[in-house]
């Protein structure tokens, strides 16, 4: 039986054949406790208001994942981008960090075992960093309007960034490394697809690109839309995006992607409350593993940044719902007949009647699915044919809307592509409880 460790290694391959589908978490051993890190972050706790090393105030509340800068007047690091040098200084990790990491680095490899990888944590990106100095609004402006400071700055960071992770990986030796940098809201990134990659790609090429070089896994978590930039993630060196919010679509993600980057996530916030009843919060997971495990490179988990809910009740069933899961208890959810959208004139479709099998028919529109992802025009068109074949009685498909380029192949094959539509599931308990059951 594979480890945890195992399951999620597996994962990172393309072809990788995962025995079971992981709960949350329990592959990684996030290490908290190096010396950087305490170093950084030793002062920050839950209910409380501290300074951090770049002179930050942060602010972490009582019922929240997460810290957040606070700004304003004085409290801002950094109010004038065009004199960043004069207020913006980098913490010292040498002089302040270099003791204890042989301890430390004992301390990991006991708790993890056999079966968890040792996982170096990293908050507060490059993006993070300059809003933290300089608030939201002056820096997504200064990109604008002071390109050449901006790039300066984040130069800067990206050096220290680089300082950082050298000396955490020397000192801890880890598995992992997980870094954190937020690039959007839970419906689109906060800047221009063109400008993140002016301003931030290459620097995270950099940073990536040294970890992959130590033979260090590299997970990015993001809880964000960040679907226009997927791919360049995947380029960059990212292997796991953690964080992946259930508006990203995962399951098309998933078929785009094919197998290149591993998402870690689909249990957003919105089930992680004080009075989420175990019912609910099953029926949500139950859910999401219905749609998000079948396509592959999936890790089921919390949304957030760090292990674990804000309330310990969601995790606990949120756990239950991946057990259940993995033995089978889970309720399958095969398609259902589709009202009829268009035709494909190419393949001089029909409407003829349902399918015999639901199960061939789940077949077929996966296959069908690959090749339209693919822009496979031979295929898709041979897979109409077998879809006629086995009685489906409607081929219809989804394409994210900014993907142009599949949805001019579409309408070239005389696709017509609705605005109007919108795609509509019962799954799990839903169903059942629609059906009367």
């Amino acid at each position: 039986m594979q480890t945890a460790k195992e399951i999620f290694l597996e994962l990172l391959k393309p072809d990788g054949r995962p025995e079971r589908v992981l709960r949350q978490y329990e592959a990684l051993h996030m290490c908290l406790y190096d010396p950087i890190n305490t170093y950084l972050r030793g002062n920050r706790r839950r209910g409380s208001v501290t300074k951090d090393r770049w002179g930050t105030t942060i602010s972490f509340p009582e019922d929240a994942p997460g810290a957040i800068p606070v700004h304003g007047g004085e409290l801002t690091v950094c109010p004038d981008i065009t004199r960043w040098r004069e207020t913006v200084h980098a913490p010292d990790l040498a002089a302040s960090c270099t003791e204890g990491w042989e301890e430390c680095r004992s301390r990991a490899r006991a708790a993890a075992g056999e079966q968890q990888l040792v996982a170096g944590f990293m908050g507060t990106g490059i993006f993070e960093q300059c809003h933290f100095l300089m608030g939201f609004e002056n820096t997504l402006t200064s990109l604008y309007e002071h390109p050449d400071e901006m790039h300066e700055l984040i130069e800067t960071i990206t050096q220290y960034r680089l300082d950082y992770v050298r000396r955490l990986i020397d000192g801890l030796q880890p598995d992992v490394i997980f870094s954190h940098d937020d690039w959007g809201t839970k419906n689109a990134l906060f800047m221009k697809t063109d400008m993140w990659r002016a301003f931030f790609k290459e620097p995270y090429r950099r940073f990536y690109g040294y970890i992959r070089s130590r033979g260090v896994i590299a997970i990015h978590h993001a809880d964000s839309y960040l679907v226009p930039i997927v791919d360049d993630m995947a380029e960059i060196g990212i292997q796991v995006w953690q964080g992946t919010l259930p508006e990203n679509d995962i399951p098309a993600l998933q078929r785009h992607l094919n197998g290149k980057l591993t998402l870690m996530g689909g249990f957003g916030a919105a089930i992680d409350r004080a009075d989420a009843q175990p019912d609910e919060i099953l029926a949500y997971a139950r859910d999401a593993l219905a749609r998000c495990c079948p396509g592959g490179h999936f890790i089921p988990s919390i949304t957030y940044g760090l292990a674990g809910t804000v309330f310990p009740h969601v995790d606990q069933y949120l756990d239950q719902a991946v057990n259940e899961y993995n033995a089978g208890l889970h309720i399958p959810v095969t398609p259902l007949p589709a009202v009829p959208k268009r035709e494909i004139g190419a393949a001089k479709a029909e409407v003829v009647q349902a399918a015999a099998s639901a199960q061939e028919s789940a077949d077929v529109f996966e296959n069908i699915a690959r090749a339209l992802e693919r822009g496979q025009q031979k295929k898709l068109l041979t897979l109409c044919q077998q879809a006629l074949d086995e009685g489906c009685g409607r081929f219809d498909w989804s394409v994210l809307d900014w993907n142009q380029p599949s949805i001019d192949f579409y309408e070239g094959l005389g696709a017509e592509v609705l605005p109007d539509w919108r795609i509509c599931r019962l799954s799990g308990e839903a169903l059942l409880r629609a059906a009367g059951r």
